[in-house]
């Protein structure tokens, strides 16, 4: 969507040795693959709506927490109807996203009927870490950090109040707009029909735009970020693969390792076997959907830069278990998955081996693949 700004999850596979192993990667928000606006009526005494971020660490006590999303917008306004200080015409307007790029939430706190903003989160483009600005009334400057939190890694902004100003919050939404100034600036703008966020360097009167990039849309109450299925620093990958007569359809969350690995919790699996000795029902498609379903059948392990990495799955009526190739060294291998190891077999492909209602394993390998989910990378 945007030229890259900040490069620190950048995700790649490269050859080389090593044995740091990780099985059944877990960890991060595992919910439905349509991350729309989840409803959001408050919580009492500070409690979390949504979204991971404990409410008592945001609200006092007896307050209410409450989320407002952007919503994405079907008709995009120009630029110059963006009513933003010398903003270009010719600018780049983009739909705020639904808890991806160009996504937004905002926490508020009401206590006594009136409303306060504690903090947002914004998530610009693919290659932007996402923003968490919190007004912090314990500081005189700001300060900002990068910093891991239950929906990932975040570039935290801590703003004094004297660095934001905020209104509108609880009239029309031509009214609501927050700005921050300083360096890591932003600008939130509303319209009579949506909401504009820039980000920019804003001092005093004079406004400088790090980028000719606006996201737009509504503003609803609920947690944009609810049900995300793969973390801020992760992204969704999706692949498919077969061994022999199975074909897999896998969904993961990607992400860097140390030493240029890249990590996945594996998400989501189906396989549909067309072998001949398999009956009817057994020739279905067998789909687990989420992860808790997934690791109740499913063994898998990722190694360092990526070698040797394996999995097995087990069915009540077969069982399919494969390894990638060693590159330039290998990691190890989950149990009943095939053996590898650098000085005997260099670069040979994918090994797999797969057996039906506990019988004798047949042993295959795919020729030109050396992992199972990016075949296409080699």
């Amino acid at each position: 969507m945007r030229a890259p700004t900040l490069l620190l999850f950048t995700l790649t596979l490269s050859a080389a040795c090593g044995d740091t192993t990780r099985e059944n990667p877990d960890g991060g928000p595992v919910g439905a693959r349509d991350a729309g606006i989840t409803p959001d009526g408050g919580a009492r005494d500070g409690g979390a709506t949504g979204g991971g971020i404990p409410g008592s660490d945001i609200c006092p006590d007896g307050a209410l927490l409450h989320h407002r999303s952007l919503t994405p917008l079907a008709n995009l306004p120009a630029a110059s109807a963006l009513d933003l200080p010398d903003f270009p015409a010719d600018a780049d307007v983009f739909s705020a996203g639904s808890g991806e790029d160009g996504s937004a939430r905002f926490d508020l706190c009401e206590q006594n009927g009136v409303l306060s903003l504690k903090q947002f989160i914004y998530r610009g483009g693919p290659f932007d870490l996402p923003r968490q600005y919190i007004v912090d009334d314990t500081i005189t400057a700001t300060q900002d950090d990068f910093v891991e939190t239950e929906l990932g890694f975040v570039h935290e902004i801590r703003v004094p109040p004297s660095a934001i100003t905020i209104a509108g919050l609880d009239g029309p939404l031509d009214d609501f707009d927050i700005r921050v100034t300083g360096q890591l600036g932003i600008l939130v703008v509303g319209h009579p029909d949506f909401v504009a966020i820039v980000r920019a360097m804003i001092t005093g009167t004079r406004v400088e735009y790090f980028e000719h990039v606006a996201i737009v849309g509504g503003l609803a109450p609920g947690d944009v970020f609810a049900n995300l299925v793969c973390r801020f620093n992760e992204s969704v990958f999706e692949a498919s693969f077969a061994l022999g007569t199975a074909t897999f359809e896998v969904e993961a969350c990607t992400f860097q390792e140390a030493g240029h690995t890249l990590g996945y919790r594996l998400t989501s699996m189906a396989v549909q076997d067309t072998d001949p000795s398999l009956t009817e029902a057994e020739r279905a498609r067998f789909a687990f959907e989420d992860e808790a379903a997934l690791a109740e059948v499913l063994t898998y392990r990722y190694n360092h830069h990526n070698a040797c990495d394996s999995f097995h799955l087990v069915l009540p009526h077969a069982d399919y278990a494969a390894s990638t190739a060693p590159a330039a060294g290998c990691g190890t291998t989950v149990p009943e998955a095939p053996p590898r190891q650098f000085e005997e077999d260099p670069i040979r492909p994918v090994l797999y081996r797969i057996r039906y209602h506990g019988g004798a394993w047949v042993d295959g390998s795919l020729d030109g693949c050396f992992h199972y989910l990016f075949c296409d990378r080699f």
